[in-house]
This record gives structure tokens, sequence and C-alpha cells, in this order.
């Protein structure tokens, strides 16, 4: 999927952008990378508040499963719910990635600073 969203940007820019399509498609990237970047933080930080939840739980003579809200019979569809999540999560960062409006002060900020590093 990353391929074709990568050619839609690259496109896109150059309607666009014109001269500056390299830095309109550098913006959207930097976005995508600090939406990820805040997913990725995101879960970490839940799979510790789980594991504190678990380990309280299990050494106040609780079972191992404390958050359970539904019984096994719940597993399939919890499976296809998690898909759809899933689904949905990545078409949101696509969407957030791709209606990026291009900011030619930025991107011209972005050439400049590339021209001083030459």
């Amino acid at each position: 999927m990353s391929y074709f969203v990568g050619r839609y940007l690259i496109a896109r820019a150059k309607m666009r952008a014109g001269e500056l399509a390299e830095y309109d498609v550098e913006q959207s990237n930097r976005r995508g990378v600090l939406f990820a970047s805040g997913l990725i933080v995101g879960e970490s930080l839940i799979g510790v508040i789980i594991a504190v939840i678990i380990v309280l739980s299990v050494t106040t003579g609780g079972g191992e499963s404390p958050l359970q809200l539904v019984g096994p019979e719940f597993e399939s569809t919890a499976g296809w719910l998690g898909l759809l999540a899933f689904i949905f999560a990545g078409l949101y960062l696509v969407r957030r990635v791709v209606t990026h409006k291009f900011d030619k002060e930025e991107a011209l900020a972005m050439k400049a600073e590339q021209e001083q590093a030459k």
C-alpha cells in the first residue's frame, strides 16, 4: 500500500507544487512518520498499563484476565473486530498523509536548509 500512496503523493506534488514537489512529498512523509510514531508510543504505553493491571490482579489473588468482559465464545467476533479496527486505522493514517496541505513557506525553508548543508 505504501508504494501506491507514495506514487500518488509524488503525482499530486508535481501538480500542485511544481519545482517544490520534492519538498511537498517530504512534508507529507514527515506528517505520516509523526503520526505513526505516536501510534507506536501509545501502543507501548497501553501495553505497560495492561501489564501493571495484570500483575496487580495476580498478586492480590485475582485471575490472569482482569479485563475480560466476555467469554471465549466472543473470540471469533473479536478477531474480526480487530481486523476492521486495523483496516480503519490504516486508512485513517493514509488519509492524514494524503490530505496534508502544501505549505510553500515551509518548503522554501527546507530548500534553503538543504542548500546550506551542501
